[in-house]
C-alpha cells in the first residue's frame, strides 16, 4: 500500500495541512487522504484530483482532518478492509470511497457493513467520476455499481437479524424513504415518488441516519436490513 503523504506537506501546496483552504468566504475545500496498491495509481491519483478545486489533498498524518478517504485497490482484500477499520477508528465521521478492479457480494457486503457507501469498479470509472463521487460522498451520499446493489440486498437479507434485533423509532413516512434508498433511487426520484420536496427528504435520509447511528445512506440501508426494519 502507498501512502499520499510520502510528499511532504499537502498536495494542493497548501502552507498548512491542517487546515483546508476555503474558497470565497464559507465553503470549505474537501480534505481527502490517497490510499493506492501501487505507485503509478498514487502520482496519477495525486496529479488529476490535486488540480480539482473542491478537493485537497492531505497526508496521512492528518487523517484526522480529513473529510475522505480514498482508496484505490485491486479488490477488497483482508489488508483493504484492515486499512479502512483502522482509518475509521480514527476518525469516527471519515466518509470511504473505494475504487477496485473487482469485488465478490460477500466482500461488498462486508464493507458496507462497515460504513463504507462508495465502491467504484476502476474499468467503468475515470478521474471525473471519482472526483464526483468524492465530493458527494463528503455529503453523505452513496454509489454501489447498480448491477451490485440488488445482490448485495438479497445477500443482507439473507443474513437478517445477525447484527441482533434493535428497537429503529422511526416513523412510517421515514421507513418508506428508507425501503426507497434500499431500491437504489436518489433524493430527487425519492421527492418526485413521495410527492415531497428535495429539502424534505433529505431532513428525512439525516434523521434516518441519525436514528440507526448509520455513516451514511448505503449502512443506514445496510442497517436496517441486518435489523428487520425493511
Amino acid at each position: 500500500m502507498v501512502r499520499a503523504e510520502q510528499r511532504e506537506g499537502p498536495v494542493s501546496g497548501s502552507s498548512s495541512p491542517a487546515e483546508a483552504p476555503q474558497r470565497g468566504a464559507t465553503t470549505p475545500r474537501i480534505a481527502v487522504t490517497l490510499l493506492a496498491d501501487d505507485r503509478l495509481t498514487l502520482e496519477g491519483a495525486r496529479v488529476v484530483l490535486g488540480s480539482v478545486p473542491e478537493l485537497l489533498l492531505v497526508q496521512d498524518d492528518r487523517r484526522d482532518t480529513a473529510d475522505v478517504l480514498l482508496y484505490f485497490a485491486a479488490d477488497a482484500s483482508d489488508r483493504v478492509i484492515s486499512a479502512v477499520e483502522e482509518y475509521v477508528r480514527t476518525n469516527a465521521r471519515l466518509q470511504i470511497v473505494l475504487v477496485l478492479d473487482r469485488i465478490s457480494e460477500s466482500r461488498l457486503a462486508r464493507v458496507v457493513g462497515l460504513g463504507v457507501a462508495n465502491v467504484l469498479i476502476r474499468e467503468q470509472c475515470g478521474f471525473a467520476q471519482v472526483a464526483r463521487t468524492v465530493v458527494a460522498a463528503r455529503e453523505g451520499h452513496g454509489n454501489v455499481p447498480s448491477y451490485l446493489l440488488g445482490p448485495l440486498l438479497r445477500r443482507m437479507r439473507e443474513e437478517e437479524g445477525d447484527g441482533g434485533a434493535a428497537p429503529h423509532g422511526l416513523e412510517p413516512r421515514e421507513l418508506r424513504v428508507l425501503g426507497l434508498l434500499a431500491e437504489g433511487l436518489d433524493t430527487i426520484q425519492i421527492a418526485q415518488r413521495l410527492n415531497y420536496s428535495d429539502r424534505t427528504i433529505k431532513t428525512i435520509i439525516q434523521r434516518v441516519i441519525s436514528t440507526l447511528e448509520a455513516r451514511n445512506r448505503v449502512h443506514a440501508v445496510a442497517r436496517a436490513i441486518r435489523v428487520g426494519v425493511i
